[in-house]
């Protein structure tokens, strides 16, 4: 499998840019590169549409890409597998689980493993609008986005960090 996003690989051997993708299938910059770097847990059926389009245009095949690479004949399932094999490979430092009255645990948590929600997000391959919401309190249990993406990280306290943000919510959060 290779290193790229099935979406990338396949937007690519179509030959487009992401501008001229972007353009011919009326797709914001930003969300392309949410798409290519796996931020979005699942690929809408307009996304899946978009690429299906852009590779028949080209004349590239796009089950035998997928089943070359990715070895399903789905971009759903392909794109599912790569964001998961991608995180397989991250370590993340131990880090002590904490919290002020200003300030969530998972803030805490993002600050001191990555640095930023959007590298978390971006590293993680989770949508940063899901962890800024977490973070905040406006949900009290861990979105499921977030809690594969630490499972598949191999993180083993998620149950503490889901805990100590649950009882941040409960006393500071928005909810």
């Amino acid at each position: 499998m290779t290193s790229k996003s099935p979406y990338t690989l396949l937007r690519e051997r179509a030959g487009y840019t992401m501008k001229r993708f972007g353009a011919d299938f009326d797709f914001a910059k930003q969300t392309i590169i949410g798409i290519e770097s796996g931020m979005y847990p699942e690929l809408s059926e307009r996304m899946v549409t978009a690429i299906e389009d852009a590779s028949d245009k080209a004349g590239v095949s796009m089950l035998e890409t997928l089943l070359e690479e990715y070895d399903t004949p789905y971009i759903t399932v392909a794109y599912d597998k790569w964001r998961r094999k991608e995180r397989r490979q991250i370590v993340l430092p131990v880090v002590e689980l904490r919290f002020t009255d200003e300030f969530s645990p998972m803030h805490f948590f993002v600050k001191d493993t990555i640095g930023s929600v959007q590298g978390f997000a971006k590293k993680l391959k989770v949508p940063s609008g899901t962890v800024l919401r977490y973070i905040s309190g406006k949900q009290r249990l861990m979105p499921t986005s977030l809690w594969v993406a630490l499972e598949d990280v191999g993180y083993a306290d998620k149950n503490a960090l889901q805990n100590l943000q649950a009882e941040w919510t409960d006393k500071h959060g928005r909810l």
